[in-house]
């Protein structure tokens, strides 16, 4: 869904939605061929995604 190139030990980060396990799994395992995992689960997101530019606007 989304693949983003970050700075630090890491080069991209992808992110996917997925309905279960065996679907992270197949997703990784076409991966595997051309780099190295390292996954991590959301298991929550308390806080709302927002822009920058709304809050400025906001205190304005």
């Amino acid at each position: 869904v989304q693949c983003d190139r970050v700075t630090g030990e890491d080069c991209f980060i992808a992110l996917a939605h997925v309905g279960s396990v065996a679907e992270l799994e197949r997703v990784i395992d076409r991966i595997i061929p051309y780099a190295m995992t390292n996954t991590a689960i959301i298991q929550s997101s308390p806080v709302v995604a927002r822009s920058a530019l709304g809050a400025l606007r906001r205190q304005a």
